[in-house]
């Protein structure tokens, strides 16, 4: 009897021990997964503020890049003469960038309000670079040659001629509107005709 209970009582002592062993790997997995788990929450959470930072400049150079993009104006084959944009729409800053086709040819051109306040207008490339048919972005005040990088203050757009500086683009204002005249456009063709490269 005594040999039952002693083997009860190791028994109930390995029970026990297998008992404090499952609760100390229980705890300590436990431990473990709470570390592990804080370590993700903390490593999203600085991932999502990564991004969150990456992506509000990301945001800001899509939205520069879409106005990059060159966006079609308005026209029609109808042998329109002139083309007319609301001085409203310059107000930002920002250049918008526009093409007029031209046979199998898109002259390229932009028109911004610079730091100074008045409106500028220039074909997307210059006499230099012309031939790589990478044009200009914006970043801040400046427009910038995408091909040699070279930095152009928006205030000096039709200033300042030649070179890499961004092609003088001739515009009228009247009533609140910029007007754009065809032949003014079709000056511009000889730096998007692609095939006269050489």
């Amino acid at each position: 009897m005594e040999k039952n209970q002693n083997h009860q009582m190791d028994k109930n002592q390995k029970n026990q021990a297998k008992k404090e062993s499952i609760l100390n790997n229980k705890s300590k997995f436990s431990m473990f997964h709470i570390i592990s788990i804080a370590i993700i929450i903390t490593a999203g959470a600085a991932l999502i503020i990564v991004n969150k930072d990456r992506s509000g400049s990301l945001a800001d150079d899509q939205a520069n890049r879409q106005n990059i993009q060159v966006k079609m104006a308005n026209l029609t084959e109808s042998g329109m003469k002139e083309i007319t944009y609301e001085l409203s729409i310059f107000d930002d800053g920002k250049a918008k960038f526009f093409q007029f086709p031209n046979g199998n040819i898109a002259v390229k051109y932009f028109i911004m309000k610079s730091t100074d306040g008045k409106i500028r207008a220039a074909f997307d490339a210059c006499d230099v670079c012309w031939r790589e048919g990478k044009g200009y972005s914006q970043k801040g005040d400046n427009m910038i040659c995408n091909n040699c990088g070279n930095k152009f203050p928006s205030n000096k757009i039709n200033v300042i001629t030649g070179g890499c500086n961004p092609a003088t683009l001739v515009i009228t204002i009247q009533n609140g509107k910029i007007n754009v005249s065809r032949d003014e456009i079709l000056k511009g063709a000889k730096y998007f005709d692609f095939a006269k490269k050489g």
